[in-house]
């Protein structure tokens, strides 16, 4: 089993990469040639919405006890999947009005997609130890 100090700094890790995607969102967003002002309240709203949801559905997942809180750690988890699919969206209708520039289409989305391989991991790790832990507090 993994040191606790390991899994948070995994956490940490991914927590960052979501606060990195916000802000960068919110960057390229503010951006008037890959965001221009009369399409802003149709995408980019959203975006930067999603990207900071993210960012707190990753910290509620990590606050919930993994063997108090499983269901609840793990629909926050499950959200932080939904919102990054939904930025992936988002910008494939930024990505259809040719207005972003395809090197940093591409960067935003392999922040997105890290971060998908990231709390699927996290996810799969948290089910193998929720499930060794019930195994061994079974009582017969």
């Amino acid at each position: 089993m993994k040191k606790s100090s390991e899994r948070t700094e995994k956490f940490l890790r991914l927590y960052d990469m979501a606060v990195t995607l916000s802000l960068y969102t919110e960057q390229k967003c503010s951006n008037e040639k890959i965001c221009p002002k009369r399409l802003r309240w149709c995408s980019t709203n959203d975006l930067i919405l999603y990207s900071e949801r993210l960012a707190v559905e990753i910290k509620l997942a990590n606050k919930a006890n993994l063997f108090n809180q499983y269901e609840r750690r793990r629909e926050h988890q499950i959200n932080a999947n939904e919102y990054l699919e939904a930025m992936l969206t988002k910008l494939d209708i930024i990505r259809k009005r040719n207005t972003i520039p395809s090197n940093q289409l591409e960067y935003w989305v392999k922040q997105i997609v890290e971060l998908q391989d990231g709390i699927r991991a996290w996810s799969k790790a948290d089910s193998k130890r929720y499930k060794e832990y019930l195994k061994d507090n079974q009582t017969d």
